[in-house]
């Protein structure tokens, strides 16, 4: 049998890039862009390798008014193809989000069915 990750995803994950600030229990601060964004997760390119399981708090812009800020953990870290022109080396990061208010959570889910919705319709 051939696993397909898609099948595992319970909720839509839409490419939208929002800006994000992650904050680790060190006070380690990586500001960055989203570059896809589900009702479960996320996924970011960041500086550094972080570890897998390890939690961070993540403030959110641009879903809703204020920020929105709540708890995640980080599942998986790849290495990004290095880009020439940037001559740096990027982490692209899965996370998942563990602490999220129920609002905030209702409010994330229309954001993306909104966004999905537009892109269909395009």
């Amino acid at each position: 049998m051939i696993w397909n990750a898609s099948e595992r995803r319970k909720f839509v994950r839409v490419t939208f890039s929002c800006e994000v600030s992650v904050r680790t229990f060190q006070n380690l601060i990586f500001p960055t862009y989203t570059e896809d964004i589900s009702a479960s997760g996320l996924r970011i390119a960041i500086s550094e390798a972080l570890k897998p399981n390890t939690l961070i708090t993540l403030t959110i812009y641009g879903i809703k008014k204020e920020p929105l800020i709540c708890q995640g953990r980080i599942i998986w870290v790849g290495v990004r193809k290095n880009d020439s022109l940037q001559r740096r080396l990027l982490f692209d990061t899965g996370i998942e989000f563990q602490q999220i208010l129920s609002e905030d959570f209702e409010k994330l889910k229309e954001f993306i069915s909104s966004i999905a919705h537009n892109k269909t319709n395009s």
